[in-house]
């Protein structure tokens, strides 16, 4: 025993010999241990034939050397990447360089192409970000706001029947969420004649995410251009309820600046939560306006 050295692990024995420094091989457990893996996870690749070891003939466990690392690190690196178990397989039965260069660039083309979407959730979430911080300053609050042009397909609006057009133009917009939204309408005929008004709700999408999705909207989406609007954020429980003095202070700023709000009245939802034990839902608003 004087040429050898045993080291223990809670799990086995590594025979070491000091002359050689070479390992007599260990089992499963401890080379997952020492890899950082769990040992299902060793154990699916070499069923799968990603590692190279063998099984030894007097108890039938795999044999592990520190050395079969390098083939258990690629592949779980490889994985990292996204790489099927199958490509792996194909990278370690003689792809050749070209192959592998081919692979990559097409993931580097992916996953440049995840981040660019990324980047608009990310937009999207710092706007809605904005928005709860308007409500914390409070709401029924008017002020003026630069609104980014918009197309809105008004599939809740019960007066009529939709289109397909309609009704499939609105399922590829909420297919589209986050980038998408939830609208809102009050018919500027509404607002000129009604007190109570109930807003047409529909989805729809900022332009500049239309570019961002490479989505196209059909001929049936109402566009409304860019512009400072008139804007509000306002949160009810039932916006069936919504009257004319909710929109008092819209109305109020625009006497005071001596402008004159035309057109619709458009928005979006952009959050709802239970306060007190109502489920309220927060509704930002705006309007054109024009100089008297």
């Amino acid at each position: 025993m004087s040429k050898l050295a045993i080291q223990c692990s809670d799990l086995c024995y590594t025979v070491i010999n000091q002359r050689t420094r070479r390992c007599i091989p260990i089992i499963a457990s401890e080379f997952a241990q020492r890899l950082g893996v769990p040992v299902s996870k060793i154990r699916y690749y070499d069923r799968l034939g990603l590692g190279q070891t063998e099984r030894c003939e007097e108890n039938n466990y795999r044999n592990f050397e520190p050395d079969d690392a390098l083939e258990y690190g690629n592949a779980l690196m490889l994985r990292s990447f996204d790489m099927n178990l199958k490509e792996i397989s194909q990278t370690q039965s003689g792809q050749s360089v070209n192959e592998m260069g081919v692979w990559l660039e097409e993931h580097v083309r992916e996953l440049e192409e995840h981040l660019r979407l990324e980047q608009i959730r990310l937009a999207r979430l710092r706007e809605m970000q904005r928005y709860w911080r308007t409500l914390g300053c409070g709401t029924g609050k008017a002020t003026f706001t630069d609104q980014l042009a918009n197309y809105e397909i008004w599939s809740f609006d019960l007066s009529r029947e939709l289109t397909r057009e309609e009704i499939l133009g609105a399922q590829e917009l909420t297919r589209r969420l986050p980038y998408s939204y939830l609208a809102a309408k009050i018919p500027a005929e509404s607002l000129a004649h009604d007190d109570v008004f109930h807003p047409i709700l529909g989805v729809g999408i900022l332009e500049r995410n239309c570019e961002a999705c490479s989505y196209t909207p059909p001929a049936c989406a109402v566009h409304y251009g860019s512009g400072n609007m008139l804007t509000c954020m306002f949160e009810k429980e039932n916006f069936k309820t919504m009257t004319r003095a909710d929109l008092e202070p819209m109305y109020a700023l625009a006497r005071q600046k001596h402008i004159e709000p035309y057109g619709d009245m458009i928005g979006r939802f952009v959050y709802s939560h239970t306060l007190n034990g109502k489920r309220l839902h927060g509704l930002w608003m705006g309007i054109a306006y024009r100089n008297l």
